[in-house]
């Protein structure tokens, strides 16, 4: 019967010496390892590069282990299952399948591989950056050998070092990030002011004009009521004077009205684009949390078959947008905002999409109106506005979304 374990604090076994003294002969072996038969050391880095902590945490909570809730929660929660999978137990077992239903596929098409084509195996999966699957299925095949397993693993344990390097840059990008979001939300809020103190500026111009025209208008009546043909020519100089200003402030009131228009989309445009800088920050944050959380620099995301709809853009880049979501298990849809695409078809695509994005430099108003009008609707929250239509930002939205689960 499995005990409970009431914490984790053990020494993990060293690797770097031990990693490889039981050799795996393919000659002997006929079916793949299981993780409790490899050599005390393998563990470690099997469970830190092939099992994500929400799978850690999942078998944590069925075994019922508590583990205690400090600063190194993470580390213990690795710490013992990288130690109990050194033995056949209900926890190794555990592991086990998890490990075979996470990387069923890898496994598959390793199965019929020869021994030269192994070796060429991890490098692709090297190169493409895809080294969960390929490594458990690698490690555990019958006919591994110990040369490529030494290589594999010096390959995942290089990857490891660089992850510091690379959390480096992403903090140096998003302090600057963050700098320049202040600094748009410095002007925003500046320019906020200005553009409300000109439309209350402008809506007591416009009133004014209206009581103007209005007070105008009843003279010209009443005086229209009043001429008759005996009235002098002062009289009717008098009434061409009075049209002649109600023609020029009918002008000015259009005027007023098309800057007031300016001006708000002005304020629809900042307001967009202060809230996909916000975004954008949130997806950094998120991004160096996860970088933080993980034992290799792997990239690839897993879009579960989402239905990706992207609204406007640049032509010259959809393909491209299009290649990186069918690439990543996904669906991509695009609607070019009104351009060509009947703007009829955009409502039932947002509400089919599992995810909507649109930059907010490369979209009209009124395509941007019917997607947060129909989200709203159907109170469908997922849209992403971009600070860009780039292909960074469109990645780094979807990695955000799809490792974190936000």
């Amino acid at each position: 019967m499995f005990e409970q374990h009431k914490n984790c604090n053990f020494k993990i076994p060293e690797t770097h010496n031990t990693l490889v003294g039981k050799t795996i002969d393919s000659k002997s072996v006929s079916k793949r390892q299981q993780i409790w038969e490899l050599s005390a050391g393998w563990q470690c880095s099997i469970i830190g590069t092939c099992l994500p902590l929400s799978d850690l945490n999942i078998l944590a909570k069925k075994l019922k282990i508590n583990i205690s809730k400090d600063s190194f929660q993470e580390y213990q929660l690795h710490g013992f299952f990288a130690h109990e999978t050194q033995k056949q137990s209900k926890v190794s077992k555990m592991v086990q399948k998890t490990l075979d239903r996470r990387h069923q596929l890898a496994i598959k098409k390793t199965r019929k591989l020869s021994v030269s084509e192994l070796s060429d195996y991890w490098k692709l999966a090297l190169a493409s950056g895809d080294i969960p699957g390929p490594y458990w299925a690698l490690l555990t095949h019958p006919k591994v050998y110990e040369d490529l397993s030494e290589q594999m693993f010096a390959d995942v344990h290089m990857l490891s070092h660089l992850v510091g390097a690379s959390n480096r840059a992403d903090i140096k990008q998003l302090k600057r990030l963050d700098a320049e979001l202040a600094v748009v939300n410095e002007k925003f809020k500046h320019r906020r002011k200005l553009f409300l103190k000109k439309l209350i500026r402008k809506n007591h111009e416009i009133r004014h004009l209206r009581n103007i025209y209005s007070e105008l208008s009843s003279k010209t009546e009443f005086k229209k009521r009043m001429s008759s043909p005996n009235k002098d020519h002062k009289s009717n100089q008098d009434l061409t004077q009075l049209e002649s200003k109600i023609d020029k402030l009918n002008t000015e009131l259009k005027v007023a009205k098309t800057i007031t228009k300016k001006q708000k989309l002005e304020l629809v445009r900042v307001t967009n684009l202060n809230e996909a800088m916000a975004q954008e920050l949130l997806f950094n944050e998120r991004r160096m949390q996860l970088s933080n959380r993980r034992s290799n620099l792997v990239r690839k995301i897993d879009l579960q078959g989402s239905f990706i709809l992207y609204v406007g853009g640049r032509k010259n880049i959809i393909n491209k947008l299009r290649s990186y979501v069918e690439n990543n298990n996904g669906t991509f849809v695009h609607h070019d905002g009104g351009l060509e695409s009947s703007m009829k078809e955009l409502g039932p695509q947002v509400i089919q999409a599992d995810r909507i994005y649109f930059p907010v430099d490369c979209i009209s108003h009124s395509a941007m109106h019917v997607v947060k009008r129909t989200c709203n609707q159907k109170a469908h929250s997922s849209y992403t506005p971009l600070r860009s239509s780039s292909m960074s930002a469109f990645k780094l939205a979807l990695e955000a979304h799809f490792e974190s689960g936000i």
